[in-house]
């Protein structure tokens, strides 16, 4: 069975054009040190694109991108807690919202 973590993992996920997503990445990365990052192709789906976005398979220029970012609830950042941070960097570059996910136990560190 899973027992509680001391520094459970929290999850944020943000999508928007590649451009934008990939120039977050080094300020990512170096404000959560020792959190795990993933940049993932994705399909970004508007009110006005519909179903229509799923059939337009190609690698088209503007094609979304899905950042996630996986740190521990104890871990810091620019002297908040690291989600807090990273949610701060998104909304300063323009992101529309992000998703925060905490967790009631993971894995930190390889243990």
């Amino acid at each position: 069975s899973l027992s509680l973590s001391e520094d459970p993992p929290v999850t944020i996920a943000a999508v928007d054009v590649e451009s934008k997503i990939r120039g977050l990445v080094d300020d990512v990365t170096a404000m959560t040190g020792h959190g795990l990052v993933t940049l993932e192709r994705a399909r970004l789906i508007t009110r006005d694109s519909g179903a229509d976005a799923l059939s337009e398979i190609d690698s088209r220029t503007g094609d979304a991108a899905k950042l996630t970012i996986y740190v521990g609830r104890q871990v810091r950042a620019a002297g908040k807690p690291a989600h807090l941070a990273v949610c701060d960097l998104l909304y300063r570059h323009g992101f529309a919202g992000a998703t925060v996910l905490l967790g009631v136990d993971g894995t930190a560190y390889g243990q």
